[in-house]
């Protein structure tokens, strides 16, 4: 044989070869090698393509852009992260700052958002399609995702187990498109973990049979980087999964270095190589911590009561093929990871080969997770102590990931088991199914007459008769396999079946998903953004100050970062809590964590700089319709070429202006009837606290109440008033009469520390049917008014009371007088900006005599301000802004932001990253010192043996010689 290759490499003609001859003999190697490692390597492609077609030929199905008008905006996708992309694109083609935006509410660090959302390096994706395929190329993010996480779990298959392709790509697929990835694959942040849990594990594996650390460290820096908060959830299962390791194999398997104490050392090694991982990933963690801390950690009471979650009929529910239930509160962990999992797991228990501490440590292992699934204290600690929105079990394909380990093995064994043992395998899987479906309840959602509605369902007998009949063809596969010599084929066969439950597990996880959370269109979703992007445009055409703006007609509360506005709303989980707090208390519309700019009135709009507001037409926004949809009536007013009516606030305020310096003192001490519970009264006192002497800018409307058909109107000493529903009836109605004072708007707001649904009419028409829920919880603008007329606001509801703190101004209006001369006399002392960005302010300021400066920033330590060149302190002004002191006379003002947590840690990034090169250098001398020093020894033990072998044969020799002279001596003379 080894003649015939060389035949094939030596060139055909005789003599010496030529330069052709020899590069085609290069050539010929090159391909003959490169043609083998292909082959060596396909299960890599395979485990990566497959999922990938899945995975479109799901979306494909489902509808999605361009075999339909679906996009992939379902849920949070819809509502939060693709504005975060739309950010991030401008972030990095340079048109916005990474760190500071004042495109949320108010403005407040972008940082915090990247960490969390967007600093998955496959992110990047988003500068590679145009500005108008954003949802495109989020999807393509997905696809890739499901892609190379079915590429490292066969990797480390490879690496880790006895060559066998087929069964790699099948269970690489398998993990790819478990039901964690394909129920939470919108979450597009978290699906980074799935990609780097195998060469996590590998890594481990790796550092503690041979002392190799490098895979693990990046692998853990890289997924803590991508998402710090699935990467505390793999901290964890590091820890776990060490401890397993070294205790499932014995102490020679694990000493492939062959040293003393290797466990004891193995401990110390992940200990420091994790402690590396970490201090590479700081720059992250340290941002992340900073946003964290100003709010996300404290909005939430958790409850850590070690309560049982679900039965264990509940998670076994979970495992079969179309089990979705829901994504919300109520659904239970996603661990379905296929039937042919389900079919090899007994085997992996009967196989001989496979050691008992082995099965024993892997079933601890996946007791362990079963306990954190039902035990709500254990839940709380994977998920930070926070409970999660929604989405429950985020770490739940660490679960599937090591049943799938475990499966595999049993599939390697596989030959092992008999026909017989499979079928009763099946059968029992079968029993198991039936019983579920007849005896599980699960929670769905469905939108039904205008709400989602929980249902209480059994699975579905579809489920049911797709396991029954996966089950069937897969022992009818081993069957063939097993009795025949059509193995080839069989194999085949079998993985066509796992491709095909793939993605019928897919599809059935996004329909259910798509029906649970709702799907937004392609078409909603483009037109929207050039709807709001041609209004905007309008405006920054005409004024490229730096101003505040908001628009009427809304999407989602992010709309601000699709149109690059800098606006009030917001929506996301790393909300600042004091900005959130110091809406509320303004009286605009607050749920944790969600800010919306609705019924805005002309005080706030003055004291926080907005400027404008956009309307979609003047018939909608001119103040005669009460509700979401009115506008100041005193704001002037343009109609675009495009058909939107842009308002103009005359009393906007600059985004920094003098106040006087004991603002904090006069804020805190105030006295006046209704605290907190009236925005009208925290609104007239901000704006006296800042000119030192009273001002009610707010004024209150002359009102009468009239108790309708109730029973009776009752005050409590607590400062409240109840109205009694009339007895014998379901509903019942009071109202207010009102009296304009002035002409202009008149707004109302009646506090209430229920939820108590009511009806309100105005004039006899019906505004909102769920008053004091949802986004009614704020001002309402009931319109505008001549002053004199007089308007009947009415109240019903059919709880048997309606609850109102009484705060003696329900209903007021404007005095523009006053505003005027308030607003006048803080615009003399306002900055007069020079130059701006997303992250500085340069201008200069005149303060009449000494004081303070009120700036409509969001407090935040790493603001830092200059006055005349000189940095001074900066203090959080009453509860929410940013604030610092200024003497009198005109200065120069600097506001810069840097954000201090970043630099610390890179720093610290920097030195982990120094500190994996200096032990990767120490650690390959080593290496080469122990192979001269191994073979050093192997060469003293061969030259002992030589040596022996002459001693040996000298000490033949000699007794050879001593012989015969004692022949000689034997010899007569």
């Amino acid at each position: 044989m080894d003649n015939e290759i060389n035949v094939l490499d030596t060139p055909v003609c005789q003599g010496k070869p030529t330069l052709g001859d020899k590069l085609l003999s290069v050539w010929r190697k090159f391909k003959r090698g490169f043609s083998n490692s292909l082959r060596e390597k396909n299960y890599c492609y395979l485990s990566f393509a497959i999922p990938v077609i899945i995975i479109y030929i799901t979306f494909i199905v489902m509808g999605m852009w361009p075999f339909g008008n679906k996009a992939i905006l379902t849920l949070d996708m819809d509502g939060q992260y693709i504005y975060f992309f739309e950010q991030l694109r401008d972030v990095y083609t340079g048109k916005e700052s990474l760190f500071y935006t004042f495109e949320r509410c108010l403005g407040g660090e972008f940082l915090g958002y990247f960490t969390y959302y967007l600093a998955s390096p496959i992110s990047f994706l988003v500068v590679l399609f145009p500005e108008t395929m954003i949802t495109e190329a989020v999807m393509s993010m997905m696809i890739l995702k499901s892609g190379l996480a079915g590429l490292t779990f066969s990797i480390y298959l490879g690496r880790t187990r006895q060559k066998n392709t087929v069964g790699f790509t099948m269970f690489s697929v398998m993990y790819a498109l478990c039901s964690y990835a394909t129920m939470y694959q919108f979450n597009v942040m978290w699906m980074d973990a799935l990609i780097w849990l195998p060469l996590i594990t590998l890594g481990i594996e790796s550092l503690v049979k041979d002392g190799r650390f490098l895979l693990f460290v990046i692998s853990l820096a890289m997924a803590i980087c991508s998402n710090y908060y699935i990467g505390y959830m793999l901290c964890i299962y590091v820890a776990l999964y060490f401890f397993f390791f070294i205790a499932s194999k014995p102490y020679d398997e694990l000493n492939g270095m062959n040293e003393s104490y290797h466990r004891l050392k193995s401990l110390v090694r992940i200990g420091v190589a994790s402690v590396i991982a970490l201090m590479i990933a700081m720059a992250i963690i340290l941002s992340a911590y900073y946003s964290l801390q100003l709010g996300k950690t404290s909005y939430q009471d958790n409850a850590f009561d070690p309560d049982l979650r679900f039965d264990i009929l509940h998670l076994m529910a979970k495992m079969f093929v179309g089990s979705f239930d829901t994504v919300r509160l109520e659904g239970t962990p996603n661990v379905y990871a296929g039937t042919l999992m389900l079919i090899m797991l007994p085997v992996f228990y009967m196989s001989k080969r496979i050691k008992s501490r082995e099965k024993a440590l892997y079933t601890a292992l996946a007791l362990i997770f079963i306990i954190s699934f039902s035990l709500n204290t254990i839940d709380l600690v994977w998920h930070g102590f926070q409970t999660p929105v929604w989405f429950n079990y985020r770490y739940s394909f660490m679960f599937s990931f090591i049943l799938l380990c475990m499966a595999y093995r049993g599939y390697e064994e596989i030959d092992e088991v008999s026909t017989g043992f499979l079928g009763k395998t099946g059968a029992l899987l079968i029993l198991l199914v039936v019983i579920i479906q007849k005896t599980v309840v699960l929670t769905r959602y469905e939108y039904i007459d205008g709400a989602w509605t929980a249902l209480s369902v059994k699975p579905g007998i579809g489920m049911a008769w797709l396991t029954i009949l996966l089950v069937l063809a897969y022992l009818a596969v081993f069957l063939v396999k097993k009795h025949t010599d059509l193995k080839r084929t069989a194999t085949i066969f079998l993985s066509i079946i796992v491709f095909v439950e793939a993605f019928a597990n897919s599809a059935i996880n996004w329909a259910g998903e798509l029906k649970d959370g709702g799907c937004a269109t392609r078409d909603n979703y483009r037109d929207y953004a050039v709807k709001l992007e041609t209004a905007v445009n309008e405006v920054y055409s005409k004024d490229s100050s730096f101003f505040r703006m908001e628009h009427l007609f809304y999407r989602k509360q992010n709309d601000n970062m699709l149109g690059n506005v800098n606006g009030m709303s917001e929506f996301t989980s790393t909300f600042n809590a004091s900005t959130v707090n110091f809406m509320k208390k303004l009286g605009f519309f607050t749920s944790d964590p969600t800010i919306k700019y609705v019924s805005g009135n002309p005080v706030a709009d003055a004291l926080l700089g907005v400027k404008y507001v956009i309307g979609t037409s003047e018939e909608d926004t001119n103040g005669n319709l009460p509700g979401l949809s009115s506008v100041y009536s005193g704001y002037s007013s343009v109609t675009t070429e495009s058909g939107f009516v842009i308002y103009e606030n005359p009393y906007v305020l600059p985004i920094a202006y003098r106040v006087e310096k004991n603002i904090n003192k006069l804020f805190d001490e105030h006295q006046f009837y209704g605290g907190d519970k009236s925005p009208f009264a925290t609104l007239n006192h901000i704006m006296s606290s800042m000119l030192g002497r009273d001002t009610y800018a707010f004024e209150t409307c002359h009102y009468t109440t009239s108790k309708g058909s109730l029973s009776g109107i009752d005050y409590d000493d607590n400062g409240g008033i109840s109205f009694r529903r009339g007895s014998g009836s379901d509903s019942s109605y009071f109202y207010f009469t009102v009296q304009a004072a002035h002409d202009g708007n008149i707004y109302m707001y009646l506090p209430s520390p229920y939820t108590t649904a009511a009806t309100l009419k105005v004039n006899g028409k019906s505004i909102f049917t769920n008053m004091f829920q949802g986004e009614t919880k704020r001002i309402i603008d009931l319109g505008s008014y001549k002053k004199g007329e007089v308007v009947r606001v009415e109240l019903s509801f059919s709880h048997y009371r309606l609850y109102l703190w009484d705060t003696k101004d329900y209903f007021v209006q404007i005095n523009e007088a006053v505003l005027k001369e308030a607003t006048d006399t803080l615009k003399a002392g306002g900055l007069q900006i020079e130059e701006y960005s997303d992250t500085s302010f340069t201008g200069t300021l005149n303060a009449i005599r000494d004081g303070a400066v009120f700036t409509s920033i969001p407090y935040d330590s790493n603001w830092r301000v200059y006055v005349d060149g000189e940095r001074v302190e900066t203090y959080e002004m009453i509860d929410a802004m940013l604030g610092f002191d200024v003497s009198a006379g005109e200065h120069q003002i600097e506001l810069v932001y840097v954000h201090t947590p970043f630099i610390a840690g890179v720093i610290i990034s920097l030195v982990g990253i120094g500190l994996l090169v200096a032990w990767s250098i120490l650690d390959a001398k080593w290496r080469k010192k122990r192979v001269i020093a191994i073979a050093t020894e192997s060469e003293l033990d061969s030259l002992d043996t030589e040596a022996t072998k002459e001693e040996l044969h000298d000490s033949a020799h000699t007794q050879n010689n001593d012989d015969l002279s004692e022949e000689n001596n034997d010899i007569p003379s």
